[in-house]
């Protein structure tokens, strides 16, 4: 959801600007896989049903031909 979206966004960070007081974020501000482990990540079983960055409700179907 965009509230909890948000929530993860700040969690993010504050994380970032306790390792580095002078670090001020811009709005483009994105973290790279190559920062994390394996891992790091977990796995859910619906993920494949789902876009990356895009809402709960898009669902796949057949391309239109």
């Amino acid at each position: 959801s965009p509230a909890e979206a948000k929530k993860c966004r700040k969690r993010w960070l504050d994380f970032f600007k306790a390792r580095c007081a002078k670090w001020e974020p811009s709005k483009r501000l994105v973290t790279c896989s190559k920062h994390f482990k394996p891992e790091d990540f977990a796995r859910r079983m619906d993920s494949l049903l789902h876009l990356r960055n895009s809402s709960q409700s898009v669902e796949p179907r057949e391309k239109a031909e």
